[in-house]
Parts: C-alpha cells; structure tokens; sequence
C-alpha cells in the first residue's frame, strides 16, 4: 500500500514496500508551475492545457512541489510485480450509494481525508442543488451519510462531495 500526502503543495509517498513507479494525473487552473523531484530513477512530466500527467520512478518520498491550486485526479502505483494499493488520505472519497436505484433513502460513506469545511450537494441532471446533505465543518474521518428523498421525484441525482482538497460525486436514481 501507497499514501499520498499534500502537505502545502509538496506532495510525498509513504509505502510499506518497494514502489517501483508513480503515475499521477493532476488537474490544476493556468497560474499551476510544478518541480519534480531529484530524488528519483527517472522524473518527467508533460501539461496539457490544465491538465499534468507525471511518472516517477523508483520514487524515495517526495514526488513534487507545485504553486498553484491542484487536484488529484488519479494515480497508479506499481512495484516489481503488481500495482500497489493507493491511499490519497488528504482528499475527500464517497462510497457507492446503497441501495442504488433507491426508494425513499440511501446511505453513502463518506471519507474526509483532512478536517476542514465539507459540502455534499444533490443536483439534478440540469446542475442546480436541490438538496444540502452536509455544509459544515468536519473532522477527518469516515462519515455515514443518508439521503431521505421522500420529497422528490423519480429520476436520476448527482450527488456530489467537497472540500478544498478534492471533489468526489456519483449518480443515483430515485425510483418510487
């Protein structure tokens, strides 16, 4: 297994093994700059637009800094022989909805990787919030979260997760 952590904009591995490589894809606004590590085999990156793919090898702790405001999009890790678990505990995650297709409730868990403010809004397929499941602030942790839709037609929610270290969101469906 392989945590991230973002701490102030440098970005750094631990592992409970051999991490052979990193690959990592960050989504970030124009004003992004980023300096890969030394500290590798190999370090390269490559932006497109705002988007930045980058792959280190043979990764010892810190993969890069950066200025500039950025998300974790995805990331793989791989040792000699398979790829690694990843753990990214500084952003947010939501778990499936259960049930999904759902009538009146459902239940998400909800994992908030660094205490801070947290939004969880429904949205309809049109984008406007017709529901606040959670808008305060929250301790690191894992959350149970239910939605009653009792009030609501059929069709299809986006519910979408918050903080300002990342965004988390799925699509469920009401059906009564």
């Amino acid at each position: 297994m392989i945590e991230i952590f973002n701490n102030n904009n440098t970005v750094t591995i631990e592992a409970d093994g051999y991490v052979g490589a990193v690959q990592m894809t960050l989504s970030h606004g124009s004003n992004f700059t980023i300096e890969l590590t030394n500290d590798a085999f190999v370090a390269q990156s490559n932006t497109d637009g705002n988007q930045t793919k980058l792959m280190v090898v043979n990764p010892v702790f810190e993969l890069f800094t950066a200025e500039g405001q950025f998300e974790i999009v995805e990331v793989i890790a791989a040792n000699g022989n398979d790829y690694i678990d990843v753990v990214n505990p500084s952003a947010i995650s939501l778990g499936d909805a259960y049930p999904n297709p759902f009538n009146p409730t459902t239940s998400f868990e909800l994992q908030v990787g660094i205490s801070g403010h947290v939004t969880m809004n429904v949205y309809n397929l049109m984008g406007k919030v017709v529901g606040t499941l959670v808008n305060n602030t929250m301790d690191a942790g894992n959350y149970n979260i239910t939605w009653d839709a009792t009030n609501f037609s059929s069709g299809m929610y986006i519910v979408k997760a918050e903080t300002v270290n990342g965004v988390a969101s799925q699509k469920v469906m009401l059906v009564k």
